[in-house]
């Protein structure tokens, strides 16, 4: 039951989304970590561990810290002047990292 609340949720956010005219994207755990650590299987108490050095994060929640990365993630690559002065390129962790 848990998992079909979850995909309804992710419709009523995407659907309110393109009804106001903002963009969707999800942000695989995996890809968030890989942003984060430099690698696909972080656990949580690692993410909670560099979102207290990155960004002076004071709680210990995991919830929490994925927030706060989130946002750093979307500041970072979505909001353009921000997109426009980094040069870095992420990776996802599906796809083979170049050589």
């Amino acid at each position: 039951a848990a998992v079909r609340v979850s995909h309804e949720l992710r419709g009523v956010v995407k659907a309110w989304c393109w009804a106001h005219g903002h963009i969707y994207i999800e942000v695989q755990p995996n890809d968030l970590k890989r942003y984060v650590t430099g690698r696909c299987d972080a656990d949580k108490a690692i993410m909670v561990a560099k979102a207290r050095e990155l960004y002076g994060y004071e709680g210990d929640s995991d919830d929490e810290a994925d927030a706060i990365h989130l946002l750093h993630w979307g500041m970072k690559f979505l909001s353009p002047s921000i997109a426009a002065a980094t040069t870095e390129i992420e990776q996802p962790c599906a796809l083979p990292t170049p050589a």
